[in-house]
């Protein structure tokens, strides 16, 4: 049987881990939710400089907002984080975008921006 989101954070929790979970149109709340933090507060923000790999350019912009327990049934969470990914095809001036919603329960001490930045360009 397939884990559900929210069953997988319950089990890294309780095996002493952190999760970091990409949000989609299969969490709508949650998705949107995250989308609205993000837009209303003053988030904690980190700019890559830009980057030259695969026959393209690109730069990722991090931003992280608290994540009040209350709101949320994921056993753990603490933040929600926007990462947007901009890029640009080595022959082509198009800038092109992808953003992306995410629900950690890795707090601030854990991870800085950048760190955080770097694990979610892991999964990407």
């Amino acid at each position: 049987m397939p884990s559900t989101p929210k069953k997988t954070a319950f089990i890294i929790i309780s095996h002493g881990g952190d999760y970091m979970l990409g949000l989609k149109d299969n969490q709508p709340t949650l998705h949107q939710l995250a989308k609205k933090k993000l837009s209303e507060a003053i988030p904690d923000e980190w700019v890559s400089d830009w980057e030259k790999n695969h026959g393209r350019t690109e730069r990722r912009r991090l931003a992280c907002v608290d994540l009040d327990e209350d709101i949320s049934s994921f056993p753990g969470a603490r933040h929600f984080i926007r990462i947007t990914r901009e890029w640009k095809e080595s022959n082509s001036d198009k800038l092109k975008s992808e953003t992306r919603y995410f629900i950690t329960s890795l707090g601030a001490k854990e991870r800085s921006a950048a760190q955080l930045a770097q694990a979610i360009r892991g999964h990407w």
